[in-house]
């Protein structure tokens, strides 16, 4: 018969890590700020730098899963290569590890409700007093970290009754059949929980508490494990190749590491327990999982990490779809905008792939290299683009940001506004110019050089010379003007519209040029004005 307070107790304990887990995440990732995207662009350094990076990272913010889709997110925005994010990716496998030591040298040598409640109630006092500023993230973490412990709590008492009542042990007993299902149980609880290190607080609370048998518990830690993949293969559902890659390479990973550690079990287990027995973590079955994660993880790592580059090297075979179109974004990725720092980076180089094809939809316009059907077209696929970058804008600007990246959010929807106007002229360019007769040979030749001293100008990376340009649009305009009776006069303010687009062109171009670098020195903590 079932016991619906004990089964309320383990429900609630559950919530609670779960709640704990989740509030510390973001707590300690708000916290860590600009200091994650730095640790980032570090570790596209050596291997090594990359595989601590990522134990860092995770040790920090208490989440492989959240950790490694960070890291596709990143991967799927152009912040990191595939070669970079990969060893972060086995570095958060040892990082999550730092969760297990909490629960085996905390969790179960401490009376733990002696830190929970100080901690929940420092933290609310810093998040209430101290508010957005990471003092109040940090405060938010501390409420994370006692709102966990409660729940270890909790669940050691419910786990504790339930034990003498569930046959668990019968369940996951030795044998094939027994290890595929501790195998099934730890994958499950994961893919539930969402979290490898929620489920692992599970598992050595059911194994401290005496319901399953060491090696079975082992087993189920090798399935936890396994089961964070689950977290990213969803991450990357409609996500680009390269961020397809990485989340198959965290599953080769998974699966090649808990291979090994099942080959390994009896011989790591032996040698664990006995040091654990020697007085290293404290002992007892939570201290020897512990153990168990961490040496199976790096085991993973040491044999994994020089089979890097052949990995990489196959997965860019893979995944070869069709070409993403100049309407499909490359560098946005939902997972970045809890960070804004990240995503204003992820936005600017989107923006800056938009003006560039802008810029060259203005060239071949000026040329009269492009039809006006062939335009629209090429125009409707960078609108559709443009309409994905402002509804990401939108998205970004829900959460909460600092006055500077505040800031750098106006400049990058004034890109956007610079990016249609360039657009626009560029079609009004090849508008005009569809059924205009023929100029002689004077006037005809100042247009043509103008329309390449424009292209010149969108080609080229400097600054602008405005007065340059502005000089020389007034001569032609000019010569235009004095074309004379050979060219009638409708004719002749059609050609200077045409002009005058073309300078608009270069204009419009110049300055969402000029408006995204600003952007980035506002993010940055620069300031950078532009008119």
């Amino acid at each position: 018969m079932i016991d619906w307070q004990l089964a309320g107790s383990a429900l609630g304990g559950i919530g609670l890590l779960l709640l704990g887990m989740a509030t510390m995440t973001e707590g300690l990732r708000v916290a860590a700020g600009q200091a994650l995207r730095t640790i980032l662009a570090r570790a596209t350094g050596r291997p090594l730098r990359a595989v601590a990076s990522g134990v860092l990272i995770t040790g920090v913010v208490q989440s492989s899963s959240a950790v490694t889709v960070a890291t596709i997110g990143f991967v799927n925005a152009g912040l990191l290569g595939l070669a970079q994010a990969v060893p972060v990716i086995y570095g958060s496998n040892v990082g999550t590890t730092a969760t297990a030591w909490l629960v085996a040298l905390i969790g179960f040598h401490v009376d733990v409700r002696l830190l929970a409640l100080p901690l929940i109630g420092i933290g609310m006092l810093l998040r209430v007093f101290a508010g957005q500023r990471r003092a109040g993230a940090i405060g938010l973490a501390l409420v994370g970290f006692g709102v966990f412990f409660a729940g270890i709590d909790l669940l050691r008492e419910a786990f504790a009754d339930i034990g003498a009542r569930v046959p668990l042990a019968e369940l996951v007993r030795a044998g094939p059949a027994g290890i595929l299902t501790a195998l099934g149980l730890g994958f499950l609880l994961t893919m539930l929980m969402q979290s490898s290190s929620a489920a692992l607080t599970v598992i050595l609370t059911v194994a401290g508490g005496g319901m399953v048998s060491l090696p079975s518990a082992a087993v189920m830690v090798i399935g936890a494990n396994i089961g964070t993949t689950s977290t990213a293969l969803i991450a990357v559902l409609g996500a680009t190749p390269n961020a397809k890659r990485a989340a198959a390479a965290h599953l080769v990973f998974n699966l090649g590491t808990g291979v090994v550690a099942l080959l390994s079990l009896p011989v790591l287990l032996g040698v664990l327990s006995l040091a654990a027995d020697g007085g290293l973590a404290g002992g007892g079955a939570a201290a020897v999982l512990a153990l168990f994660h961490t040496a199976f993880n790096v085991l993973g790592v040491l044999l994994f990490l020089p089979l890097t580059p052949r990995l990489v090297a196959y997965l860019a075979t893979r995944f070869r779809t069709a070409e993403e179109d100049l309407a499909r974004p490359q560098f946005l990725d939902s997972t970045l905008l809890g960070t804004p720092a990240l995503a204003l980076e992820a936005l600017a180089r989107e923006l800056d792939r938009a003006a560039g094809i802008s810029r060259g939809i203005a060239v071949a316009a000026l040329r009269g290299e492009t039809a006006p059907a062939r335009l629209g077209a090429e125009r409707a696929a960078v609108d559709r683009l443009l309409d994905v970058i402002g509804d990401y804008c939108e998205r970004l600007q829900r959460g909460s940001m600092p006055p500077e990246e505040a800031e750098a959010m106006t400049y990058a929807l004034r890109t956007v506004r610079d990016i249609e106007d360039t657009l626009l002229a560029a079609r009004t360019v090849v508008d005009l110019g569809a059924e205009l007769p023929a100029l002689p040979a004077g006037p005809g030749e100042a247009v043509a050089g103008f329309a390449e001293h424009a292209v010149a100008c969108l080609r080229r990376d400097a600054p602008l010379d405005e007065t340059a340009l502005e000089e020389r649009y007034q001569t032609v305009k000019t010569r235009l003007l004095q074309a004379g009776p050979a060219v009638a006069v409708r004719s002749i303010v059609r050609h200077v519209d045409r002009l005058s687009a073309m300078r608009r062109c270069v204009r419009e171009a110049d300055k969402a040029r000029r408006r995204l670098a600003s952007m980035r020195e506002r993010a940055a903590g620069r300031v950078a004005e532009v008119a």
